[in-house]
């Protein structure tokens, strides 16, 4: 089990991300924090346990991203789910 962190500075907020993986990289858990804003907001507990399962490769996880965002008519403020994304696969062992 790998642990990793990322976090980055949004236009409207910060946003901090934990992530679990396998050692095929594959998400076993994954915690995304901070001060931005997630409207609904249970999006942002459906993004985490939709990217569960996920292999941390690129399009898998847009793909992931945008099809809850899609479901549920979800907006960031200050942001879009290609930099949610950018923050998840910048994540990295301390």
């Amino acid at each position: 089990m790998h642990v990793l962190y990322s976090e980055k500075k949004m236009r409207k907020g910060l946003m901090r991300v934990k992530v679990e993986t396998d050692e095929q990289r594959v998400i076993q858990s994954i915690t995304i924090t901070g001060d931005f804003f997630l409207l609904p907001e249970d999006a942002l507990w459906k993004l985490e346990e939709r990217l569960k399962g996920a292999k941390l490769e690129r399009n898998e996880i847009i793909k992931k991203i945008e099809q809850v965002f899609e479901e549920t008519g979800a907006i960031v403020v200050g942001s879009t789910p290609q930099e949610i994304a950018e923050v998840i696969l910048e994540a990295r062992e301390p």
